[in-house]
């Protein structure tokens, strides 16, 4: 026991990745999301995903090549359109539907088959914000024509692939958001830009769950959270407070 506490007290101070205004996904959306490179336009809408469906990391980018882990990345067959009628009822879209029918879809759906904490076959559903420059299925939809394009018969390619065995990794996703804080200049607002990485998204969806009125038990479930680690990334400053949803 005192050897365990040895070591505690001479560990660094845990440094959580900080939460992030809508302001810098507006901007990356604006910049690489309209850029004329298919790896930018890829690391956009991934993050736009893992914002919206508060992924971690490693389950929309492939691990590094040495390292074994138990996470299943997204695949194209994991991920499902779906059109309401007028009475509510959805019905499921042709996983062979064009890209401009599936930026028209009005929910998707995306399965995790195996995650960091074991839960298996989590499903996770948003819907379309139609009026919105940063869209869940859009962007989803964006990502599933491009990997059906690149690998057309293998639905197990991975949400990450943007051109015929090429992936966007967890660096171009850190360098993309850490480049977008420093366009939106959030550091006049006491942000450590040191501090800001990929897990940034998940703890940007926490937040923005929970200034809309997210209750506790339903953030919880959309994180796949089994305890109340998540409460880590709430708000402990004046800085975190000032976040704004921008009318998302």
């Amino acid at each position: 026991t005192r050897l365990y506490a040895s070591y505690r007290n001479v560990d660094p101070a845990p440094q959580p990745q900080l939460a992030l205004p809508v302001a810098v996904f507006e901007d990356i959306m604006a910049h690489e999301g309209s850029s004329l490179d298919p790896k930018d336009r890829a690391v956009a809408d991934l993050i736009t995903i893992a914002f919206f469906f508060l992924l971690r990391v490693g389950e929309d980018t492939p691990p590094d090549r040495n390292r074994r882990t138990r996470t299943t990345q997204i695949r194209r067959k994991d991920i499902q359109f779906w059109r309401a009628r007028p009475n509510g009822i959805l019905d499921r879209m042709s996983p062979l539907a064009s890209l401009n029918d599936l930026l028209t879809a009005d929910s998707v759906t995306i399965t995790l088959d195996n995650q960091k904490n074991g839960q298996r076959d989590a499903v996770l559903h948003h819907d379309a914000l139609p009026a919105n420059p940063i869209c869940p299925v859009r962007a989803t939809a964006r990502r599933y024509a491009q990997i059906r394009l690149c690998d057309p018969t293998n639905s197990n390619a991975i949400i990450s692939l943007y051109a015929p065995n090429k992936h966007v990794s967890a660096r171009n996703m850190q360098g993309n958001i850490q480049r977008a804080a420093l366009r939106s200049m959030i550091w006049l607002q006491g942000y450590d830009l040191r501090r800001i990485g990929p897990h940034s998204l998940r703890a940007s969806g926490v937040m923005q769950l929970q200034l809309t009125g997210g209750s506790d038990a339903m953030i919880q479930q959309m994180g796949r959270w089994s305890g109340k680690t998540w409460h880590t990334l709430r708000p402990r400053s004046h800085t975190t407070l000032t976040l704004k949803t921008n009318g998302t």
